[in-house]
């Protein structure tokens, strides 16, 4: 197995983390999201923007982070991750206002866009 910035290498076939189901859930205080992957990893997970939007008066840029958190699989499978929001994030779940896109990022590289919806 080689490391890569773009996410591990088996035999030339990339393995990639995955959200199931494209969406991530905008819970009461966090951002709830299930991954899924091949084979034993850990890593970072990051929530970010998709596009640029106004918040309170103030403009909002594409790529701002709203949430972050670690996961650790230690075989194949799906986990469920909760990502803690930063204070961007804390200020979009007290506004109310309805994310509808974001992109969540992995810490091997690869990005993911995702369906944000409320509970």
């Amino acid at each position: 197995m080689v490391n890569s910035p773009v996410g591990d290498l088996v035999a030339g076939t990339p393995i990639a983390t995955r959200v199931v189901g494209g969406t991530v859930k905008q819970k009461k205080k966090r951002f709830l999201t299930w991954i899924t992957r091949p084979a034993a990893c850990g890593g970072t997970a990051e929530l970010v923007t998709a596009r640029r939007f106004r918040l309170n008066g103030n403009r909002v840029s594409k790529g701002s982070v709203l949430a972050g958190g670690f996961f650790r699989l230690d075989q194949a499978g799906s986990l469920k991750v909760r990502l803690k929001p930063n204070r961007l994030g804390r200020q979009v779940l007290r506004s109310g206002k309805k994310l509808k896109r974001a992109v969540v990022s992995f810490s091997a590289g690869n990005r993911q866009p995702v369906l944000v919806k409320r509970n």
